[in-house]
């Protein structure tokens, strides 16, 4: 039996139920592709039916402000596939009346949008023969080649690539392009496969030369770093200070309240935030460090401390650029990274409706 055949045999007895399988609607397919993204099926899966609860069409999305779609956004981190998603609605929308791009070039072109996500659009929307290369598809798929190298290596993308264009062409692209990523998720897994029990283990290279747990070759490390972030919990009147991040760095377009960063894990004293705050030292009143948190990213750790800073009036505060007092109910409905939103739900700071 050849490869397609097996696979595709497979994949009839053990086709896994996800909510964005049975649609051939490219907006819902583009927005279940672009949660995915450096995200599990398990966590990604909640966000995509809220999404389409809240945004039913790309128009909706469009039309949203960007704090909303950020806050909706919240706890799944690479906030910049957000950003892209929302401006990639607004393009659609504006400029496209509305109509989702049909070829995978021009899917391509899209915000946000790489190869294996143009394919997999193209493939699930339309039937277009371009076969995904996902995590999960390039393990198997450099396992069963004996591929010996590195998950980001641009040539292994390729070589795969070459590998299924040919094949794919001759199936149903969406069927052939789920079955790829199913059984690279179920059944070819990163340690400990079931090689004794898998249907290709007379084809598969890396089994016969036994060398399973070695292919692919693991990404080449990112140098680790630690930050240090003093987070200035301001409160007054049922008001809090905040502040949105700009900057190209972490959480870009999130809000959280005004922040100083240190190049040491020491604690902050009252003379730093009053010349940080420009305000005079009797206006204040300094609690100790209050919280402190830890969240790892994928290159870099993030310590963050929170200090109750005490003040008589909101006036003597100057509100720096981005800086602003927001109501403690509204707080919900604005994007915050993960480790202010936990903070502030552990404090009881928000109130829900």
């Amino acid at each position: 039996m050849s490869f397609t055949d097996t696979l595709l045999h497979w994949h009839r007895t053990t086709d896994r139920q996800l909510p964005w399988k049975d649609t051939l609607d490219p907006y819902k397919i583009w927005l279940s592709e672009i949660i995915l993204q450096q995200t599990r099926v398990e966590q990604g899966t909640p966000y995509y039916l809220k999404f389409i609860e809240v945004y039913p069409t790309i128009h909706d999305l469009a039309n949203a402000p960007l704090d909303d779609v950020m806050s909706h956004w919240a706890g799944l981190g690479y906030y910049s596939r957000a950003r892209n998603m929302h401006k990639a609605a607004k393009h659609v929308t504006n400029e496209l009346d509305g109509n989702f791009p049909d070829t995978h070039q021009d899917i391509l072109s899209l915000s946000g949008v790489g190869p294996y996500t143009a394919a997999a659009i193209a493939s699930f929307a339309y039937e277009l023969p371009h076969p995904v290369v996902d995590g999960n598809v390039i393990r198997f798929i450099s396992r069963y080649l004996g591929l010996s190298l590195r998950k980001n290596d641009p040539t292994l993308a390729r070589e795969i690539r070459s590998f299924l264009t040919p094949i794919i062409e001759d199936t149903i692209p969406s069927v052939f392009n789920q079955a790829l990523m199913d059984f690279g998720a179920l059944y070819c897994k990163p340690k400990k496969p079931d090689c004794e029990l898998c249907l290709f283990k007379n084809q598969c290279k890396a089994f016969m030369e036994r060398r399973v747990e070695e292919i692919p070759l693991p990404k080449k490390k990112l140098k680790r770093r630690n930050r240090y972030f003093h987070y200035l919990h301001l409160e007054i009147n049922n008001e809090i200070l905040i502040t949105q991040r700009k900057e190209k760095d972490i959480w870009q377009d999130l809000h959280e309240p005004p922040m100083i960063e240190t190049m040491q894990d020491q604690e902050l004293i009252k003379q730093q935030i009053i010349a940080y705050l420009d305000i005079e030292s009797n206006d204040l009143e300094l609690n100790a460090m209050i919280d402190r948190r830890k969240q790892i990213l994928s290159h870099q750790d993030i310590y963050a401390s929170f200090y109750k800073v005490m003040i008589n009036k909101k006036e003597i505060i100057t509100l720096k650029n981005r800086w602003k007092w927001v109501k403690k109910e509204e707080l919900q409905n604005i994007g915050k990274p993960r480790i202010v939103d936990l903070y502030f739900k552990d404090n009881s700071i928000t109130l829900f409706s």
